[in-house]
């Protein structure tokens, strides 16, 4: 009867919703609406941001937070797409969560900040791992980038995120990163 259904794993067949997929680049419009499709993969492989070309507004998803920066799953992924979406020199964020940022040099410093914060945590982790001799296992490593940030190695819920992006991102195989110089 419906031909496209998807439900999580674990749910009933009552919580399944029709699945439309959008393309990259791809217009989607009504009157006095065209919103432009971005695949911005990051903090998930089929994240997309929607783009309104009337108002020069983009909708982030959760590639961009209204607060601290969230997960993802590839970090070069998320980079690329933090860039294409700084490319777009959109005048309006909606973030998924948090307040709105608004005006072209506002929005362009708040997308800097994200790439910057990324940039700043890739050197970190380097150099914890250049810093060694050995191996460190991930709560280790965690530590010791985290260290001016209390709040994350108390909190279980920060901490877990900063090991789940930790792992993602530059551990192999086994939890044990390796000195990669």
């Amino acid at each position: 009867m419906y031909p496209s259904f998807c439900a999580w794993p674990g749910e009933s067949s009552r919580s399944r919703i029709p699945v439309t997929e959008l393309a990259d680049g791809e217009i989607l419009s009504c009157e006095g609406a065209t919103l432009r499709v971005l695949h911005t993969p990051g903090h998930a492989n089929d994240h997309v941001c929607l783009f309104l070309e009337e108002e020069r507004a983009m909708f982030t998803g959760d590639n961009v937070l209204g607060w601290g920066t969230g997960t993802f799953q590839d970090l070069q992924q998320y980079m690329r797409s933090l860039k294409l979406m700084a490319s777009q020199a959109p005048d309006v964020l909606y973030p998924a969560h948090g307040p709105v940022v608004s005006g072209t040099s506002e929005v362009a410093a708040w997308l800097q900040m994200y790439i910057t914060h990324r940039e700043d945590r890739m050197r970190q982790v380097e150099n914890e791992l250049r810093a060694v001799d050995v191996g460190l296992d991930l709560v280790d490593l965690v530590k010791r980038v985290y260290k001016a940030q209390p709040e994350v190695l108390q909190s279980e819920g920060l901490f877990r995120v900063a090991c789940l992006n930790t792992k993602e991102n530059w551990i192999q195989p086994g939890f044990v990163c390796q000195k990669p110089f």
